[in-house]
């Protein structure tokens, strides 16, 4: 019942990644009053191939196996902030951001003798939220209030197929909120 296996397998990765990202601000002629925008790119690719090649003793048996993973993942993300001191002792500040991110990676188990399989995963989101705050000093005593509103939306595909016997499913998962976080 017990066999003897021997495997060989050789392997080849790569991993790319690009960054990119740009800073500005403005300071306007008011003291303390500024305005700063940053923008941010990112781009990865993995890669990875794996032969394998494997021996089976009692019952004697040869086949080779390969396995290929393939992911890419894109990142942007946008942010503005406006300061304003209205006065030494009232300020707002408002503020916009997106953060969006799309991957994606497959994986093919490519196994003739036996069971073969294609699997991908796809993944996207976005956030996209403003804030502003206002604080007031007087005298001793200092405040804040703000309102975040912050809208999220997801959307994630699964899917497999295999041969051998054939199956296949795909599954999705989607997902949008919208939500409103006051503070004090």
């Amino acid at each position: 019942l017990n066999s003897n296996i021997k495997q060989v397998f050789y392997n080849d990765n790569g991993n790319k990644n690009q960054t990119y990202d740009l800073v500005f601000k403005h300071d306007f002629d008011k003291k303390d009053e500024n305005l700063e925008l940053q923008v941010n790119y990112s781009h990865t690719e993995n890669s990875e191939n794996t032969n394998y090649l494997e021996t089976y003793f009692l019952p004697a048996l040869n086949y080779n196996r390969e396995n290929t993973i393939f992911g890419k993942t894109d990142y942007f993300q946008a942010n503005a902030d406006y300061i304003n001191p209205i006065s030494e002792t009232f300020k707002v500040e408002a503020g916009l951001e997106a953060r969006i991110q799309n991957s994606g990676n497959q994986f093919i188990d490519n196994n003739p003798s036996f069971r073969s399989a294609t699997n991908s995963f796809d993944f996207n989101r976005s956030i996209y939220s403003a804030y502003t705050n206002v604080s007031k000093q007087i005298g001793k005593w200092s405040g804040q209030i703000g309102l975040r509103l912050e809208y999220f939306d997801l959307n994630a595909t699964f899917a497999i197929n295999e041969t051998n016997p054939q199956f296949s499913d795909k599954q999705t998962v989607k997902d949008d909120l919208f939500t409103i976080y006051p503070s004090a």
